[in-house]
């Protein structure tokens, strides 16, 4: 029996918590001569390939630090240099559990050869099945958010760029949380650009996939030895022990309970007084980055007066734009004896006790656009306020960052695991987190779908048997193709794109659904505007169906309810609504909220139209698709996800989820006495690992929004005798592994 850590089983069981152990990996480093897995995006071949001979070369000394560098050799703009991480051993793993990935690149001195022109990485691509992406240059930190690159003149002395890209939020991008679990590809690549007159050549050294330290909290202000600590006066820029200062700022011993020395600040009234620069100071700035709370200690002496005495605000300055009071909304306090308000704020009256107060505040909020605005200069500047007859100072101590709040760590939460009883149906996801309209939707492959010219009553249905209210688009579009540019399958944007389309839009409103029947006529890139009918209905579960009793004419029904007449006032709409036409149905979230949620449909029906009359009853057909009825028009394939019943259950699991995976037994207090060859077993086992073609990979499983989901064969499933093939068991629990099953 293996050692379990970080364990969730369904049965309201969680198992505790251990720290994942770091996982860096150098995925290029080229110093053996050895082409470490990476391949010329031009021709497929390994760089050291001698077809590549005159591309790529290792040579040495010309880069410090590195015995030897990874020369590329190629004039103009190149996508060149590509790794697929699922041919090179662990390297999928790496990423997966990792969240940062840097490289070094270098430019050779000019020599007085190269006097003009430039050189420059252009792009970072990443790509895998669904996804295609180039990472903006904004999104990453070692060069103020800019791409590396270099202009020359005579005397250029060479230079090197180290940048690193904190890839965290593509993680549970549906995509790529799907490629990292199975056999398909995940490929990086870089792209060169050269040209007026510099040099072909560059070098390349050290990519690696990394975690920075979690926790890695830094004390930006203690002021134990005497020392400003990178801090200055905001009026005069002076640093605090400067001489000018003297009178507003000293270090005082034994004021403040667990500190030798406190900052004492003496500044009667409102005042922007206290500043830092964490450019300044050593790792500040990548520690600001890399955490995600500033934590300080306020504190006041005993006094015998009235007044009051505050930290009014703490002030976020960067370059790019940032310029924002912390809120203390986003602010916790602890250790409080006497503070009142929503800030660090204490009053004082007739023999008034020492006050102290510990504040936390979350900025996290605030990273993304400080890391994209250059990082010229990330400043925090502290604003103090007193009055009423108040001491006119107060005491400073222990100013810190850390990834959780009260300097602690940060620990991602587990997974949590869930399973529901599979319905035979259609489940359609709203699974891309891309864009909140990302759409999930099957296309007729069938071209006259038109009501016109049909045999009427023409009609169009579908049958819910759920329904989220967080998806704010259910529908029906039906838009014909010579309106639409031809390009009517795997563009998912098509009803946007065509001039002409009639759709019918179910969502939520007050006190159940709201239906819409629409069209537009020559009004490309835009929504339909003209509304022919809307109405209410306490469910959208059931059956919807749209009829046409004419060209212009038809009626809707919802479920429950009787047809509601309506009428299309477009005096064209025979000409305008003819075949070829195509009919869509699905759903799009059009809210974050909604990503990740689905709906089950039981059925599509068409008839009356002049080309192929689907009836397609997905709850009670074995195979999806069995007539060939359908294309796949959405943006995520894996968002339509046919249920049958050999698929008895839906095991999910929330994200992130790094190095878990899943794990079936009979017995949940005695793991080995099913007779399996280790108790606890990987589903996939049972169907003798006939997975994905990655091998030891679940059938179906599926990243969709911020979950995995996985479609449970009934061959998955544990048997009474614990092998392959067997009879059943009664009793089946699940239970994610970290470190994962192998077995």
């Amino acid at each position: 029996m293996k050692t379990l850590c970080k364990t969730a089983i369904v049965v309201a069981l969680l198992g505790s918590l251990a720290v994942a152990a770091r996982a860096d990996m150098v995925v290029g480093s080229w110093q053996n001569n050895t082409g470490d897995g990476w391949i010329d995006n031009g021709n497929g071949l390994s760089i050291t390939n001698s077809a590549n001979a005159s591309k790529y070369q290792f040579v040495s000394g010309v880069v410090a630090g590195y015995t030897k560098s990874l020369e590329i050799n190629q004039a103009g703009f190149n996508q060149n240099l590509e790794i697929d991480l699922n041919t090179l051993p662990g390297g999928k793993a790496a990423f997966a559990a990792n969240h940062t990935l840097s490289f070094t690149v270098s430019f050779p001195a000019s020599g007085g050869v190269y006097t003009a022109g430039y050189s420059q990485i252009y792009g970072f691509t990443l790509n895998c099945s669904g996804l295609f992406t180039n990472i903006p240059w904004s999104a990453w930190t070692g060069n103020s958010g800019n791409m590396p690159s270099v202009g020359y003149y005579s005397s250029f002395p060479g230079q090197s760029i180290t940048v690193t890209w904190d890839y965290s939020s593509l993680l549970t991008n549906p995509a790529v949380a799907t490629a990292l679990t199975n056999g398909s590809y995940l490929q990086l690549s870089f792209t060169s650009n050269n040209g007026g007159g510099a040099p072909t050549n560059i070098y390349m050294n050290n990519v690696v996939l990394a975690t920075p330290p979690v926790g890695n909290a830094i004390v930006i202000g203690s002021w134990q030895t005497g020392q400003a600590e990178g801090w200055f006066d905001t009026t005069d820029g002076f640093p605090i022990t400067d001489p000018t200062n003297a009178a507003k700022y000293s270090f005082v011993a034994n004021a403040v309970p667990g500190y030798a020395y406190s900052l004492q600040v003496t500044d009667p009234g409102y005042n922007t007084d206290l500043q830092i620069n964490l450019n300044t100071v050593g790792g500040a700035t990548q520690a600001f980055l890399t955490n995600s709370y500033l934590t300080f200690t306020f504190s006041v002496p005993a006094w015998t007066t009235g007044g009051y005495s505050q930290i009014a605000g703490v002030l976020l300055n960067a370059q790019g734009g940032t310029y924002v009071t912390l809120p203390w909304a986003n602010a916790q306090f602890s250790g409080n004896t006497g503070a009142d308000g929503p800030e660090p704020n204490f009053y004082f009256f007739n023999g008034s006790a020492f006050q102290s107060q510990v504040v936390t505040i979350d900025y996290s909020s605030y990273k993304a656009a400080v890391a994209s605005g250059g990082l010229g200069w990330v400043e925090l500047s502290f604003t103090s306020n007193n009055g009423g007859g108040a001491p006119a100072y107060y005491f400073l101590n222990n100013v810190e960052l850390s990834s959780g709040p009260f300097g602690t760590a940060s620990v991602p939460p587990p997974p949590k695991l869930g399973l529901q009883k599979a319905i035979p149906g259609l489940r359609i996801f709203a699974g891309s987190t891309a864009n909140t309209f990302d759409r999930a939707e099957l296309a007729t492959v069938d071209q006259s779908q038109s009501w016109v010219g049909g045999a009427y009553p023409v009609s169009y249905s579908f049958k819910l048997l759920d329904y989220p209210t967080d998806i704010n688009q259910t529908h029906i579009q039906l838009i014909p193709v010579n309106t639409a540019g031809n390009v009517m399958y795997n563009n998912e944007f098509i009803d946007y794109q065509s001039s002409n389309e009639l759709w019918l839009v179910v969502g939520p409103g007050v006190g159940g659904v709201v239906a819409s029947v629409q069209w537009k006529t020559n009004l490309p890139n835009a929504n339909p505007n003209q509304t022919a009918l809307t109405i209410t209905n306490s469910t959208a579960v059931g059956t919807w169906t749209l009829t046409f009793t004419g060209p212009g004419a038809g009626t809707l029904t919802a479920p429950g309810a009787s047809p509601v007449a309506f009428t299309i006032g477009d005096p064209h709409v025979a000409t305008d609504f003819t075949n070829p036409l195509v009919a869509y149905f699905g759903l799009q979230p059009n809210s974050t909220a909604g990503e990740g949620e689905y709906e089950d449909w039981a059925s599509i029906t068409v008839t009356g139209v002049s080309g192929t009359q689907e009836s397609e009853n997905f709850s009670t057909e074995p195979s999806f698709n069995p007539n060939g009825y359908w294309a796949n028009n959405s943006a995520q394939v894996s968002s339509l996800q046919p249920v049958t019943t050999n698929t008895p259950y839906w095991v999910s699991w929330t994200l992130p989820a790094v190095n878990y995976t899943l794990g079936t037994g009979t017995n949940l207090l005695a793991p080995g006495s099913d007779n399996t060859p280790s108790g606890w077993m990987v589903p996939e086992y049972y169907n003798g690992y006939n997975g994905s073609p990655g091998g030891n990979d679940l059938p179906g499983q599926t990243a969709e929004g911020s979950k995995i989901w996985v479609l449970m064969p009934s061959t998955c499933l544990p048997t009474l005798n614990g092998l392959q093939g067997g009879v059943l068991a009664p009793n089946a629990f699940f239970r994610l592994f970290n470190p994962p099953l192998i077995n």
